[in-house]
């Protein structure tokens, strides 16, 4: 009986030493999954924070991209109309030119020069510019053509001071005005 006992117990002893085994294994299939799946939660909400925030730079991005593309675009349109306004500024004064020009719209629009004379002369940095005195008659609506042609007119032409004086006949209004022209700075006209 005691071998019989002897066979139990290391049967027993066997089937414990087994059992630990299973559960000592369970165990550390167990540790190994917590462990694993901590490692796995954490970089699962390091790359949801990544994502986020990417996701913000891309829309950062592209809300940038459109500014960037508006902002060009103004740009060149900006740079188009710095071409034009330069290619109607002359090198030099043209002064006989302007005069002939203004003279032909005057013409066209039934407005009757009477006095031309060359003003102030100021020389900047890039361009100088030159008051012309213009007195004039004509009816209101001949005035309102002229002026608005002269704003068509091939070269830079700014109204700097405008005087209608009302009178009793409508067709013969007195206009008194000056207009500023520009050339550039070396080719400034004289005082004289």
């Amino acid at each position: 009986m005691q071998a019989l006992d002897r066979k139990t117990k290391l049967r027993l002893t066997g089937w414990l030493l087994h059992g630990a085994g299973v559960l000592s294994l369970a165990a550390g299939a167990v540790t190994c999954h917590v462990v694993t799946a901590n490692v796995y939660l954490q970089r699962r909400n390091a790359n949801d924070a990544e994502a986020a925030r990417l996701a913000g730079v891309l829309e950062t991005s592209r809300e940038t991209y459109q500014e960037h593309r508006r902002l060009s675009g103004e740009l060149a349109q900006l740079e188009r109309n710095a071409e034009t306004m330069r290619l109607r500024i002359p090198d030099q004064p043209q002064e006989a030119e302007f005069l002939r020009q203004v003279t032909q719209t005057a013409n066209a629009t039934q407005l009757r020069i009477l006095n031309y004379e060359r003003k102030s002369v100021i020389i900047g940095k890039t361009h100088a510019e030159f008051d012309i005195r213009l007195n004039c008659c004509g009816a209101y609506d001949s005035i309102c053509k002229f002026l608005d042609r002269l704003g068509q007119l091939p070269r830079v032409t700014v109204v700097k001071k405008l005087n209608i004086l009302a009178r009793d006949n409508p067709e013969r209004y007195p206009v008194d005005m000056t207009l500023t022209l520009y050339c550039r700075s070396g080719a400034a006209p004289g005082n004289g």
